[in-house]
């Protein structure tokens, strides 16, 4: 269509649309119903018409529409319409299985690109190419960039001066409110770490062979102090604060050393024989080979939990006696389940019962049950003696 013609992706109805008589693109107008179609015997006339506004658009290959324009000097006054009505493509269809004919193919087709005879068939179709980069191009590029670069440094005179001193003020405030905040949290943070329940250790881990030895104290709190009954920590190994904490509580360094590491945190309970204490602890490391421990003791905790458990398996292994007085059918029966309920209810080994015999005055088993642990076939044979 004329390059002055409003802006359309489709031809509208109204349109007066040529095309050569008997074409492909004569065809798809029909197919699409385009109401006015005037037929042509060469293209060059219906370009002709095109320009002087006989008809309003041109339904033909673009590659030979280009090629005309190119030719007579009017390519500036004419437009293609996207999406084309139409696309048809050729190509030469090759078996898949036959592969060394496809490579011949491929190997014919690059030789042929690179030679005189191919430029001739492209400019025949398609024109000479059109370069980039025109003399206008140029020219235009030139004075974009001539008038961008005045446009830059009289804007970088003009913003370093105002922007230089706007920003001295500003880091001058900003330092001065960086001070005042870096003094106020760390008020906060030593009221928060002297004053917490909990205890708090921030320690070092030593390695040795990528295996945690030992680990030396850099920091801890009051609690730490109140909870453990340790003084005077600080710069102190934990072998030397704890004797042999390595052999009596081996996972702590363990567990340590692997947060120390890995830098994921855990949580766990242990029992520190040599302080004869029960903590719950959550270690984390802040920096690699180091970790905090925040920990609280929960010994009586875990005194009320043993009470609790025991009071659970003395209720009942009564109330499995108390079924069993009921349900038994005879005596040996009835001390039988005696046995079996102790044992399984209040986790005793090996349970028996004894009869005493006055006359010979000598304690006969008369019921026995094994744990749910068992005994080995020795220790059952001993018990049966």
């Amino acid at each position: 269509m004329r390059a002055k013609s409003p802006i359309v992706n489709a031809i509208p109805e109204t349109f007066a649309v040529g095309a050569i008589k008997g074409s492909v693109a004569f065809d798809q107008l029909k197919i699409k119903s385009i109401k006015h179609i005037l037929t042509y015997d060469n293209l060059a006339h219906a370009i002709v018409d095109l320009l002087v506004g006989k008809i309003d658009a041109i339904a033909a290959p673009v590659p030979i529409v280009t090629r005309l324009s190119q030719e007579s000097g009017i390519e500036d006054k004419i437009r293609v319409i996207s999406p084309p009505i139409a696309e048809v493509k050729r190509a030469i269809a090759v078996r898949k299985d036959n592969l060394q004919l496809s490579q011949k193919l491929n190997q014919a087709i690059e030789v042929f690109v690179g030679q005189p005879e191919y430029l001739r068939i492209y400019v025949k179709w398609y024109g000479t190419p059109t370069p980039f980069w025109t003399v206008n191009r140029v020219i235009i590029l030139i004075g974009i960039a001539v008038f961008l670069i005045i446009g830059l440094i009289v804007a970088w005179r003009y913003y370093s001066i105002t922007g230089l001193n706007r920003k001295l003020m500003h880091s001058i405030a900003e330092r001065k409110l960086a001070e005042e905040s870096l003094r106020s949290n760390e008020e906060l943070y030593r009221s928060l770490f002297d004053h917490m329940l909990n205890g708090f250790a921030y320690c070092r881990m030593i390695f040795s062979e990528d295996q945690p030895r030992d680990f030396i104290y850099l920091a801890v709190n009051d609690a730490f102090t109140e909870l453990t009954g340790l003084k005077d920590v600080v710069g102190k190994k934990g072998s030397e604060v704890i004797p042999a904490i390595r052999e009596s509580n081996p996972e702590l360094l363990e567990i340590c050393g692997r947060v120390a590491l890995s830098g994921n945190p855990e949580r766990f309970e242990t029992y520190v024989t040599a302080l004869r204490m029960w903590f719950s602890v959550s270690v984390y490391s802040p920096t690699k080979e180091h970790f905090v421990t925040v920990f609280d003791v929960i010994t009586d905790h875990k005194a009320r939990e043993q009470e609790i458990e025991r009071l659970n398996k003395l209720y009942a292994t009564l109330s499995g006696i108390n079924k069993a007085v009921f349900r038994a059918e005879s005596r040996n029966e009835l001390f039988h389940e005696i046995c079996r309920t102790t044992a399984e209810h209040a986790g005793f080994n090996v349970v028996w019962i004894g009869w005493y015999d006055r006359e010979s005055h000598e304690v006969k088993p008369v019921g026995r049950s094994w744990g749910r642990t068992g005994l080995s076939r020795q220790h059952q044979s001993i018990c049966r003696q």
